[in-house]
C-alpha cells in the first residue's frame, strides 16, 4: 500500500500498536519499523492508495471462538431439549427398577422421599416441590432416572389403566405398561 499526502507530523501522534489494534491486524515488525522511520521523518511517504480487496483467508480468533461456542450450544441443546414443566407435570411417574439401598443412601433425604413416591398414582405436579432450588434437583433426578431406564411416565394413574384394561377384558400380557417392568425371577 502506498501512502500519499500524509505528513510525518500528523502521524507522530498515533502509535503503531494502536493502528494495528484498531484494524484487527497482525503485528509485523517490518511495518512497525517503517512506521517509526516515517514518524522520525527518515522515510518519506509519497502516496496512499485505496485498500485492495484482501484475498487472505485469515480469520480473527474472536470469530473462531464465537463459532465454536455456537456449535457447542447447539450440541448441548440436542442433549438437553427443553420440555415445558406444565407438560411433564401431568404424567404419573412409576419406578420400573427399584433403586438399590446404596443408591438410595447416596441421595439427600428430600430426594429419597421424592423418588420413593413414584408409584404411578400421583402426578408429578403433586410430587414436585414448591421450592425452586429443590424443584431443580428433583427434575435432575427424574431425568437421570428416566435416562437410565429406572423410571417411566404413565399417561394416566396406574389404577385407571388397570381398570380400563379390565373393562375391555385385556389379558395381563396385552397391558403395555406391564411390559415396562422386568420379569419376575
Amino acid at each position: 500500500m502506498l501512502l500519499e499526502g500524509i505528513k510525518p507530523s500528523s502521524i507522530s501522534s498515533r502509535r503503531s500498536n494502536e493502528a494495528h489494534h484498531g484494524a484487527f491486524a497482525s503485528h509485523f515488525r517490518f511495518l512497525e519499523a517503517a512506521f517509526d522511520l516515517a514518524v522520525r521523518e527518515v522515510l518519506d511517504i509519497r502516496s496512499v492508495g485505496e485498500a485492495s480487496a484482501s484475498t487472505s483467508h485469515e480469520i480473527r480468533v474472536y470469530d473462531l471462538l464465537l463459532a465454536q461456542a455456537a456449535e457447542e450450544q447447539i450440541l448441548q441443546a440436542r442433549q438437553h431439549l427443553m420440555v415445558p414443566l406444565e407438560l411433564l407435570s401431568r404424567f404419573y411417574p412409576i419406578c420400573v427398577n427399584e433403586p438399590s439401598a446404596d443408591e438410595r443412601r447416596g441421595l439427600p433425604a428430600e430426594l429419597q422421599e421424592f423418588y420413593l413416591r413414584f408409584d404411578g398414582r400421583r402426578t408429578l405436579k403433586d410430587l414436585f416441590s414448591a421450592d425452586p432450588s429443590l424443584l431443580s434437583k428433583e427434575l435432575d433426578l427424574l431425568l437421570q432416572q428416566m435416562h437410565s431406564g429406572n423410571v417411566a411416565l404413565l399417561p394416566a394413574p396406574l389404577d385407571e389403566l388397570e381398570a380400563e384394561a379390565d373393562r375391555r377384558g385385556d389379558s395381563a400380557l396385552r397391558r403395555w405398561w406391564r411390559k415396562l417392568f422386568p420379569p419376575p425371577d
